[in-house]
């Protein structure tokens, strides 16, 4: 099980003892020590360089992590594997992969739709069953 993800500008000592930050699909884990060791700084630089550095899915500018939509490449990573989240919708993505399955590469799609629901949904609108209805 991969934990929800890390900030590659911060990293709790803790953490680096007791989790692994993701799992490979060859099934070896990586620790946030290899993300460093495989020039993850200099891929987090580029990446903020070359492409809008926003949560993809809410738009937030807070505290944002860089998201692996695969680990296939990892240390040699194209660009697009990787999709900026902030720390709430990375959380969310994470849940979505872990808990209901949801494949790596399409997760943070699926938090952008429901943030996109969420927020057209209509407001204040009593539920149908409290509605009153009067006899024509």
């Amino acid at each position: 099980m991969s934990i929800i993800g890390i900030n590659p500008e911060f990293v709790d000592p803790l953490d680096t003892v007791r989790r692994p930050l993701a799992v490979l699909p060859d099934g070896r884990r990586i620790r946030p020590e290899e993300y460093y060791a495989s020039g993850w700084k200099r891929k987090l630089r580029d990446f903020k360089q070359k492409r809008a550095w926003q949560c993809y899915a809410c738009r937030s500018l807070e505290r944002l992590h860089l998201h692996h939509k695969t680990y296939d490449r990892f240390g040699h990573e194209h660009l697009d594997d990787l999709v900026p989240l902030c720390a709430s919708c990375h959380t969310a993505v994470h849940l979505l992969t872990n808990k209901e399955g949801l494949d790596l590469a399409l997760a943070h799609k699926e938090q952008r739709r429901r943030i996109h629901l969420a927020r057209h949904q209509p407001r204040h609108q009593p539920p149908a069953d409290s509605i009153e209805r009067t006899a024509p």
